[in-house]
């Protein structure tokens, strides 16, 4: 089911599997300003539906966002989603080499700043990750 929460994020709500799908757009600097709005009503869907499970499909970001924001942003992230009953989150990678090894590095120095207390994988298809996410392990 499609959640309208924000205009910014699309978020889609598999009750069956209890995964959480949410996309944003491609991210430019002045988008900046409202990814602080969505990622609370990301962190808030999360939590009223108990989501175990998170997929973020990363795959068409060509991000243009500064290291500063970038960081900013994901930090809020990850700082959220550790304050929920997350178990796994799955990062669909982008489709943009250049970009894709920017995200692993700098989401790893979040990871590893914060301390996330679920599992994060990164995968090439929506169908990979959903897959690791409601696996055993």
């Amino acid at each position: 089911m499609e959640l309208e929460i924000t205009d910014l994020v699309l978020l889609k709500y598999d009750a069956q599997t209890g995964i959480l799908y949410a996309r944003w757009p491609d991210s430019s600097p002045i988008m900046a300003t409202y990814f602080e709005e969505s990622l609370e009503a990301v962190i808030e869907a999360i939590n009223q539906y108990d989501v175990k499970y998170f997929l973020l499909d990363s795959a068409r970001n060509r991000n243009n966002l500064s290291v500063g924001n970038y960081l900013n942003i994901f930090t809020l992230l990850f700082s959220g989603l550790a304050q929920t009953r997350l178990q796994k989150m799955a990062r669909i990678k982008s489709k943009y080499a250049d970009i894709e090894e920017k995200y692993q590095r700098y989401n790893q120095e979040i990871i590893n700043g914060i301390g996330v207390n679920f599992k994060v994988g990164n995968f090439e298809t929506r169908e990979s990750a959903a897959a690791w996410l409601i696996s055993e392990s």
